[in-house]
């Protein structure tokens, strides 16, 4: 029996492997079952012998993401108020350490997941969050009047919002880490206690001044571009 459990516990890290390599493809490859168990080298029966559905291999994936993310935490140095932020910052450098591969999995987990995928997508990171809302009240930085899931849920879709839009590649990555800072700030000093505004509000306008900047400069570069256009237009 113990063999039994070791081969099933190969197999099932082969196969996870595979579907790693399929979603850090650059062009986007199709994740399919077949396409897994030939990169795998199982049966097309394995994988969902093993998982039961492409949904549940997915749903792997995301979990392992929000597991090493709690890992993390717990080993760093800071503040609970310091935990938000990082959770937030980290989120942002394993993005642009593999953006492929995270961008096809949020591609994959919301288009053809399904609503199994999705709702795991959000309880492991619910939970996390609930998890570091509960920490800053006990250290006296958030006011116990606000519903932790009400909050987690909150915050988990502000961040995955900026998520989504920097992996449609509408903005950059420093643009999505700042706009992450700046709403994790205003949402928490919308509950901090006196305590948690004096260290929220260094974050807040760090932020603040961070996408100004950003924003400033593609104003001018846009501006810029519209000059050249006309002088060209006109020579």
């Amino acid at each position: 029996m113990a063999q039994w459990e070791e081969s099933k516990a190969i197999r099932r890290a082969a196969i996870l492997d595979a579907a790693r390599d399929l979603m850090s493809a650059p062009d986007g490859v199709s994740f399919s079952m077949r396409k897994l168990a030939q990169r795998a080298d199982v049966s097309v029966a394995t994988p969902y012998n093993l998982f039961g559905s492409k949904q549940a291999i997915l749903a792997a994936l995301l979990k392992e993401g929000a597991n090493r993310l709690e890992a993390y935490l717990d080993d760093q140095a800071g503040d609970e108020i310091d935990a938000f932020f990082m959770a937030a910052a980290v989120m942002s450098f394993a993005y642009e350490q593999q953006p492929d591969y995270h961008r096809n999995l949020i591609s994959a987990a919301y288009q053809s997941g399904g609503p199994e995928t999705r709702r795991e997508m959000g309880v492991s990171a619910v939970q996390l969050w609930q998890k570091l809302f509960a920490e800053a009240i006990a250290e006296g930085f958030l006011t116990e009047d606000v519903s932790a899931r009400v909050f987690a849920v909150t915050f988990g879709e502000l961040l995955l919002t900026n998520v989504l839009i920097w992996a449609h590649g509408l903005i950059s990555i420093e643009e999505m880490k700042a706009r992450n800072q700046f709403g994790v700030a205003l949402l928490l000093l919308g509950c901090a206690t006196g305590k948690g505004r004096a260290r929220l509000i260094p974050y807040r306008t760090d932020a603040e001044n961070i996408l100004e900047a950003y924003w400033d400069a593609l104003v001018a570069d846009d501006n810029a571009g519209a000059n050249n256009k006309n002088r060209n237009e006109a020579s």
